[in-house]
């Protein structure tokens, strides 16, 4: 795979999802950026960081190293910027959800920052990327399309069940301290 020294640009194929791997060069520079879909990114290797920046202008970072993923909602806008010494690899999923009137709704529940994938359903999210990766290579027919996008759908739905649940423990956490 070839080095980068910008984004991958955003192509979002005949089946409304887009699956890419990145290698970033030391001289990987990105703009500030928004997207009109979420898109979640997997670091492979390397280190760095992604800044969001609010209409505000404050800047919040999450510092990325093999193994992070996080979530970029749709409109937010960021930027990626690498550790020069230590460029990172990611690997990125996006879902245009106008495209599967279903998903109406799950995309605002999809939370900005890094993803808590240390246990079950996320533990493997590298993995189901990659896969995924290799079936968008594939798109030849329906079958592998369909994989595609319910592979696709099924990440960002196990996200936001993620979500949810840990605020449904919180909660009974809570009412269970009251009592």
């Amino acid at each position: 795979m070839n080095v980068r020294n910008r984004p991958v640009p955003d192509s979002m194929g005949e089946s409304g999802i887009s699956v890419f791997e990145s290698r970033h060069g030391p001289e990987f520079q990105m703009a500030l950026t928004s997207h009109a879909f979420p898109e979640l990114l997997h670091v492979r290797v390397g280190s760095g960081a992604i800044v969001f920046v609010r209409a505000t202008g404050e800047e919040s970072s999450i510092v990325c190293k093999a193994g992070t993923s996080v979530l970029i909602p749709e409109r937010a806008r960021h930027r990626i910027i690498d550790n020069v010494d230590d460029p990172m690899t990611v690997y990125g999923l996006a879902i245009d959800s106008k495209r599967f009137p279903s998903m109406a709704g799950l995309t605002d529940r999809l939370p900005e920052g890094r993803v808590r994938a240390d246990g079950p359903p996320l533990d493997d999210l590298g993995l189901r990327i990659r896969r995924l990766l290799y079936l968008s290579g594939m798109q030849k027919d329906v079958v592998e399309r369909a994989s595609l996008i319910a592979g696709a759908v099924a990440v960002f739905a196990d996200i936001a069940l993620t979500v949810r649940r840990s605020s449904i423990d919180f909660a009974m956490e809570e009412s269970d301290s009251i009592d």
